[in-house]
Order: C-alpha cells, then structure tokens, then sequence
C-alpha cells in the first residue's frame, strides 16, 4: 500500500512537461523505424517543436495568418529536415582499403577512404570519425558528396612505433541542411594491422661455436692444442687460453688464435625483457634496440648472411623470451605455435628453431607486439629447461647455442656468482642443479636476477652461448668496440662495470659484445616504391608527378 501511494504521490507531483519529455524515446523510436540498429536518427532541436501547439492555440482562440504561417513553416522545416536524413540514412556508406600489406617501423601506411551516396540529394557536410589504435593515426576529417556520387580521400602516418594495432571501427556524422536533425551511420569494419620491427644490418657479431654435442665440448682438452686457421688482435671477451704467444712476442702485443671449429647446430635468441633493467623512452630505448637487435640477428642467421662472420649457411633459429599475456588491440597476435601458457599476467615465447624465411615472420610476428614485463633474465633461461628448449637441441646432432640479448650490465651480488669447489665449477641455480642425465638435483638457491649463473648451467650442459650487452647512450667512436661513452651518460662508473662483466663472462669462454643505442645502423630490408606526390603553384595551380624512393 505504501510503495503504491508513493508512486500515485510521484505520479501527480511530475509536471506535464516532464512527463511529454519521458516520452521523447518513443519519438526517437518511430524516427528510426524499420532502420537498421547501426543507422540511427536523432532530434537535435527540440525547442522549436514547441511552436507549435502555442501557433495551434493562438490560430483557435484569436485567428490571425501569421499563426498559420508560423505552424506550416515549423512543420515544413522539421518534415524537410527528417525527409532529408531519412532519405540518406539507408543509401550512405564507407569503405576503406589499406594499401600495401607488410609495414616495418619507419615504413607509411595508407589507407583509401571512399564515401558512396545512392541518394537523390547531395551531402552538404559528413564527419568521418575513426577510432583507430594506431598512434599518431587521424584521418577524420569532413567531406562532402553530390547526389548519387562518391568521395574518395587518402590518408597516411608514418609508422614510428612496432605492435599490433586496430583499424576501425568508424562512423559517420551527418545531417539535414538546417541541423534540425543528425545522422548517425556506425561501420564495425576493424582490422589487424602488425608493424614488424626494423631490420639492421648488425655490426659483426660473434657467435658461439659448438661441436657435435655437449659431450665432444667437453673433451677438447684431452686433444692437446686446436689448430688455429689464423690469428687476430685480442679483443675483450676473448679466451685468454686462445692467445697464441709465438705471434705475441713478434707483434709485441696479445694476438688470439682463431680457431676451425665447425658452427653450432640450432641458435637460440633469447631476449631480455624484464622491466626493471631497461632504460629510456622511444625507439632509443634499449627495449625497443633489444628487440631490433633480436629480429636483424634472426633475419642475417636464416637469410645465409655472415652475421658471425663465419659465413655459414643458413640455421634453424628460434626465440625465447617473455610478454604480456594479453595485448590490448592484438586479438590474433599470439596466434603462433610455441607460445607458452599465461601466468601471473604473462607468457614465455618459445619458438622452436626452424630454418627458413617462413620462420622469419614467425619471429618478427612474435617480436612485433613484445613489451617489458616483470620477468627476470634469471627466470627466463631456468624456464627453457622446464619447457625444453635446450632439450630440442641435443636431440639433434649438434649442439644449441644461445644468444642472450639484454641491457643487464651490471654485476649480480659476489655470494651469487659461481664459485670452484674441489677444481670443478660449483654453478648456483634458482634451486636447482642438473645431473648427468639432465635432470636437476637441488643446489644453493640464488637471487633471481643471476642470469650469469643460469647461463653457465647451461655451458655446463653443452649449450655454448654468447652475450649482447645492450647500453643506452651512444659511443664516441662508432667503429670502435670498447665501452667508451659520450658526456650525457656516467661514463666511468658504467665503463668499469661493463669491463668487468665482460671480464666475468670471458673467463668462462662466453663471447661478449657491447651494442650501444644511440648508434647508427643501416637498413638491411630495403624496397624502391613509387609513389605520387600533389604540389601547388604561387597561382593556384596543381601539380602532380610520381617519386621513386628506396625505403626500408
């Protein structure tokens, strides 16, 4: 009885006026009807419909013809405006087409926009508005089109940043020549658009050598002194075991031998991805130099090219490493065999090693949308013998080798670092050892961001690998290969740790090299395309001739 009197009470205090304007909804309902959901029209003006019923009343009770002026003309504008719209509404549409189907960062997309109008009347105005993930990506704009015509309009972006972006959804704003009325036409045509990473021509890169398996590795030192097919300059991350001390008596300086070893089997890329290590904003960052790094490297291994100036032939390459678990923007782009199951928010990216320029696009498709999660270097190589991607290796006749690409160039902490015990190399584990038979028996834990350590376990195994070290800044010398910094950066105390990660790393015969950011790299996939460029004269005039350009 209560709710009931409340509800009588609410339903005689409501003003009139209200009430009428409750029912606007059922206006808008018989203003769309037998439209289609995606077509929708809508009443702008409203204060003019109540001209109305005032003209209606006057004209009754004091007759005058400028009453009857008043209410044809109110009427005859609102019924041309709807008639208008109405006629528009099922006879406009939108299409679009993206011009090319493969995009690199740095590359332009285009896209060809086309405005289609099978009605009888022209339109005055349309605004086109998209709602694109694309960044720096506007080709809203305002057009118009005669009567059963079209309007065809480009635009484009330069694509400075890799992902996995949307395309679409868009729509169209449009209305009756006195804005009595507008129309809104949805379109929920969307598409993928991936822009790979760049691929660099890579300054010479020193691989891991292995042998036949992890065994053979071990027993060089039963074979006395390897044949050296020539000799080189020491440079630091050299074996000082490899020094030939004949030539460095004559030369007055450390020459090391180069030795003919035959390559390693399948190469392993792993990259670093872990939040915490990286450093700066933009393509300049050693995320974003990580993972072009990643992808020129996997593109010179397949494509043949002497990328360890070796000049080897092609290999199977594959790619570890970490992501998000899922990409806002990107719902087919971890569509690719080998990665691994989400938890705690991400994923391992583990892609076999395959040979060939098909398991190129698999890498870069995998690269494209990588961003920084909270997993360590650590975390990452102790999962690869969980989910077996050194395993896949010595099943085959030749030993895997690894090549870790990350900006971690810092010491871990002195009691996580391996340590001789009884003249055999005593390697720390995130909990875990390893026997003869693979399998890993329990050891004294270590931090988690001792990626060194984990590194070694698997050198122990036979998996030979080599280091990346990615360092934000830029080097005084381009050519040169030694650590030194420009003034914007704390040269001495980053140099000092740098050398002495080296050092670490090449007394356990790990090859070392530094990449710093800030240098130059040219373009290794490069293409000559055509394109038209528009100019205006000082007389208003239009001019227009096609450019031939190589991009890449």
């Amino acid at each position: 009885m209560g709710q009931w009197a409340a509800s009588t009470m609410t339903r005689t205090t409501t003003p009139p006026w209200r009430r009428w304007l409750a029912r606007l909804p059922s206006v808008t309902a018989f203003l769309n009807r037998d439209l289609p959901p995606h077509r929708r029209i809508e009443l702008r003006v409203v204060w003019a419909l109540w001209l109305l019923p005032i003209a209606l009343v006057n004209q009754i009770f004091a007759p005058h013809p400028v009453w009857m002026v008043l209410l044809i003309a109110v009427a005859g504008f609102y019924g041309l405006g709807y008639f208008w719209v109405r006629n528009q509404a099922p006879a406009v549409t939108v299409s679009r087409e993206r011009l090319g189907s493969i995009l690199v960062a740095g590359d332009q997309l285009q896209e060809e926009f086309t405005l289609h109008n099978e009605s009888r009347l022209p339109i005055l105005w349309a605004e086109f508005v998209d709602e694109s993930t694309l960044p720096g990506y506007q080709p809203g704009r305002v057009v118009g089109c005669p009567a059963a015509s079209f309007y065809r309009w480009r635009a484009q972006v330069t694509c400075r940043q890799r992902g996995v972006f949307r395309l679409g959804p868009h729509r169209l704003h449009l209305g009756d020549p006195l804005g009595l009325f507008s129309l809104r036409v949805d379109f929920d045509y969307t598409d993928v658009v991936v822009i790979y990473p760049r691929v660099v021509r890579l300054p010479q890169i020193q691989l891991p050598k292995g042998n036949t398996n992890g065994v053979e590795r071990r027993r060089w030192s039963l074979r006395g002194p390897l044949p050296a097919a020539s000799v080189t300059e020491y440079r630091p991350g050299d074996s000082l075991r490899h020094i030939h001390w004949r030539t460095t008596a004559h030369q007055g300086r450390l020459m090391v031998k180069e030795l003919e070893t035959e390559p390693s089997g399948d190469v392993w890329i792993v990259l670093d991805v872990n939040r915490a290590v990286h450093q700066g904003e933009g393509p300049s960052s050693t995320l974003e130099f990580g993972v072009m790094a990643a992808a020129s490297l996997a593109a010179e291994l397949l494509s043949g090219a002497s990328a360890g100036g070796g000049g080897q032939g092609t290999r199977a390459v594959g790619l570890l490493t970490a992501a998000p678990a899922h990409v806002p923007g990107a719902p087919g782009a971890w569509g690719v065999d080998g990665v691994g199951a989400a938890h705690d928010g991400t994923r391992t990216v583990l892609l076999p090693p395959q040979p060939g320029q098909a398991q190129l696009w698999r890498i870069l498709a995998a690269l494209a949308p990588l961003q920084a999660v909270d997993v360590t270097l650590a975390d990452l190589l102790y999962s690869s013998h969980a989910q077996g991607a050194p395993a896949l290796g010595r099943r085959a006749q030749r030993a895997p080798a690894l090549v870790v690409i990350t900006p971690q160039w810092h010491l871990p902490d002195a009691p996580s670092l391996p340590r001789k015990l009884g003249g055999q190399e005593a390697i720390p584990s995130t909990g875990s050892g390893s026997t003869e038979d693979g399998d890993r028996a329990p050891v004294a834990p270590i931090r988690r961001d001792n990626w060194v350590a984990e590194l070694l376990h698997l050198q122990a195994q036979g998996v030979a690998s080599s280091v990346l070290l990615v360092a934000h800044g830029a080097a005084d010398d381009p050519a040169a290969d030694g650590v030194q910094m420009d003034g914007a950066q704390t040269g001495g105390e980053m140099a000092g740790q740098l050398e002495q990660m080296r050092a670490l790393l090449a007394r356990h015969e790990i090859p070392t090299q530094v990449l710093w950011t800030g240098r130059p790299l040219e373009a290794l996939l490069t293409y000559r395309r055509r394109r038209t460029v528009i100019r205006t004269t000082p007389t208003g005039g239009v001019v227009t001739y096609e450019v031939e350009e190589e991009v890449g």
